[in-house]
């Protein structure tokens, strides 16, 4: 859907992180069609603040750039995009598939677990970033999202393009594993 006929709707029971907000995406014009109307999607807005510095004001597009790279693995591995715009003239947001719970607030909750395969499939997540030659930038806990058993790295606000050079390339995937490897380790409580 154009950004120019979406009408978010948020409901008082969002949550904030960071520069995040839970919502639900509508058609403007649902009132008008019947096809319309059923058109209702849970979302995740990210919101930039466009009049802060200049660096700010690079980094939606930066990040809609990345989504763009990995549009094929979009509602597999990582969120979807579904539109991204700015509104009053100074705020970018990107409208996101809400793809669940943070693992980090799932481990949090004594009642709630981690899918079995979720190492696995944050593995496989990370490595579809990897042979499509981009680093996640910021892996820890709360940027890998759970729904179901449904496992998503998410916020690639720190994404980036892999070093050119292949030995370099090389390094940063396995750092990056390696950063998940110990987070492994951490949960499970091996030293």
């Amino acid at each position: 859907m154009p950004w120019m006929d979406m009408e978010l709707r948020f409901d008082g029971r969002h949550q904030i992180i960071a520069p995040v907000v839970r919502a639900e995406a509508r058609h403007k014009r649902e009132h008008e069609n019947e096809k319309l109307q059923k058109w209702r999607l849970p979302v995740v807005c990210k919101i930039y603040d466009m009049t802060a510095d200049s660096r700010s004001r690079l980094k939606p597009d930066e990040e809609i750039a990345i989504y763009s790279r990995l549009h094929d693995i979009q509602g597999h591995f990582i969120p979807q995009l579904y539109a991204a715009g700015t509104h009053w003239g100074m705020l970018r947001i990107l409208v996101l598939e809400d793809c669940g719970a943070s693992a980090r607030d799932i481990v949090r909750n004594p009642d709630l677990h981690l899918p079995e395969s979720f190492w696995l499939q944050a593995q496989r997540a990370l490595k579809a970033l990897h042979s499509r030659s981009i680093l996640h930038g910021d892996l820890r806990m709360s940027n890998i999202a759970v729904s179901g058993r449904e496992v998503r790295l998410i916020d690639l606000g720190e994404s980036l393009e892999a070093p050119k050079n292949r030995r370099e390339a090389t390094i940063a995937y396995r750092n990056e594993l390696k950063e998940l490897e110990e987070m492994q380790r951490e949960h499970e409580g091996i030293k």
